[in-house]
């Protein structure tokens, strides 16, 4: 079908009898000396005389080579412009997003350019919010379209810098290798990098002093709280508990510049802080148990102690590596993505006005402790607060019915997530998953049919939760392609 371009232009879609019709009172002209060759005509512009059929002409349509065949029902001309075009072939028109001002990630299934950026969507009311969430098969294409976004947005006149929380699997520190400027943070007993989950981070400037110290205490005790919850497999804290806490984070605060998980469960185990008297010595000892296994802990050299490096502002992609934790247990790598996620919220606190792309990869299992579905739902609700855009990947969708009873605040708040991602990429499932992305996601009958189908590398993209649906194949060059590349180890 020849593309006709501009969003007025109206076109008539002719039906192969019509075709036929015409083709017939060519070819009579023809054989008279008055009319032009033989020619197909399956579109033409409003306006154009359509002859009528001659007087005595014979019934039936002229084939190829000079035969006649049966007649075919005569189907009427459908006129419409390409503005409805896209309602009556999906994916196919309009092409691309219409965001001038975005970086080119690809092509769509039109062939035409596809161009993508989640600030600039939400500049032009396509989207409600800046977040991201991406779905799909193993192999499939997820890893590979997140660092194609992340690289193109990281560069003039975008200047958007990356945040890596999580990547346990180590595939992203190639990436930031590669990238000039690239920042490699790798954790792990003996790396020698200690992050302070309970770090201030830079003060906020646009709050004053109060107000910022009150916002960093809330801030540690909703940290201190999730450790301890994730310590004890998701058991949530009693309020004495929490009292004891709230006690031993306010005079840590009074005798030490610097807060630390070791000093929170030394003031605890002091005698002489009256914590025990105060709040019970069975909340003080529970907690004591409880931080003790992390502060004691393969963690301990970790995350206890004064955050030893820097966030540089100016390094384009930052990666926190965890892949020398992927053999422990799922405790310890829930720990240590909690605290991570705290030292990132502490820098995207002090609001220095750089827009950052946050990337989660850790997928479900961040989501099997209520407390960090609570921690990934506040930087979602805040994403616009904090300048940035939160992009979590997930296998598959049927994992999110696993958690939390059914309208249990854990499932209702990891569905709020997925609601507040207004851009969701879906690479091909399963089929045993398409009723479960169908539910969560609303999805109509040609992206639920289109999900099925999917080839390797191309994902549906979901703008403005479903206004508008594209087909997208991302593009990168072939140097990136062997940086970005995870699917050799499937490939053998």
């Amino acid at each position: 079908m020849k593309r006709v371009s501009g969003r007025a232009s109206r076109v008539v879609l002719a039906s192969d009898s019509t075709t036929g019709r015409r083709q017939l009172i060519q070819a009579r002209k023809a054989a008279e000396g008055r009319g032009s060759p033989l020619r197909p005509a399956s579109i033409r512009e409003v306006g154009d005389d359509l002859p009528a059929r001659p007087a005595g002409a014979k019934r039936g349509v002229l084939r190829s080579g000079g035969f006649w065949g049966p007649a075919s029902p005569r189907f009427p001309v459908h006129e419409t412009s390409t503005a409805r075009l896209g309602g009556l072939i999906p994916f196919c028109a309009p092409s691309g997003t219409g965001l001038g001002f975005a970086p080119l990630i690809g092509q769509d299934i039109t062939g035409g350019m596809f161009q993508y950026d989640p600030w600039e969507a939400y500049r032009q009311g396509l989207t409600s919010s800046h977040n991201i969430v991406v779905f799909g098969l193993p192999g499939q294409g997820k890893s590979m379209c997140a660092k194609a976004l992340a690289t193109r947005l990281m560069p003039p006149p975008w200047n958007r810098r990356v945040i890596v929380m999580s990547d346990p699997k180590g595939e992203w520190t190639s990436a930031a290798e590669w990238i000039a400027g690239g920042q490699v943070l790798k954790l792990g007993a003996g790396t020698g990098i200690v992050l302070n989950p309970l770090d201030a981070g830079a003060r906020d400037r646009q709050l004053e002093e109060g107000e910022w110290f009150d916002q960093v205490f809330a801030a540690r005790l909703e940290r201190l709280r999730a450790v301890v919850s994730i310590l004890r497999n998701g058991r949530p804290i009693t309020d004495p508990e929490l009292g004891a806490l709230d006690l031993a984070l306010k005079q840590t605060g009074r005798t030490s510049s610097e807060v630390t998980l070791g000093r929170i469960y030394a003031t605890l185990r002091d005698d002489d802080a009256g914590i025990g008297r105060e709040m019970g010595v069975e909340a003080v000892r529970n907690l004591s148990i409880s931080l003790g296994l992390l502060v004691n802990g393969p963690l301990g050299s970790v995350f206890d102690g004064a955050t030893n490096v820097t966030m540089r502002v100016d390094a384009p992609l930052t990666t926190v590596d965890t892949s020398v934790l992927a053999y422990s247990d799922e405790a310890t790598k829930a720990i240590a993505s909690e605290c991570v996620t705290g030292w990132v919220t502490s820098v995207l606190r002090a609001r220095d006005g750089q827009a950052r792309l946050i990337i989660g990869e850790e997928g479900w299992s961040d989501f099997s402790n209520p407390d960090r579905v609570a921690g990934l739902d506040a930087i979602m609700r805040l994403s616009g607060h904090y300048m940035c855009s939160l992009m979590l990947i997930f296998h598959e969708m049927s994992d999110a019915t696993q958690f939390g009873e059914a309208n249990s605040a854990h499932r209702n708040r990891l569905r709020g997530i997925l609601s507040k991602a207004d851009t969701q990429i879906i690479y091909r499932c399963s089929a045993m998953e398409a009723a479960t992305v169908s539910e969560l996601l609303d999805l109509n009958t040609a992206e639920s049919t289109a999900i099925r189908s999917l080839t390797q590398g191309w994902g549906l993209w979901r703008i403005g939760g479903g206004e508008r649906s594209h087909i997208v194949n991302p593009r990168v060059t072939a140097h990136a392609y062997q940086v970005f590349n995870t699917d050799a180890g499937r490939r053998g």
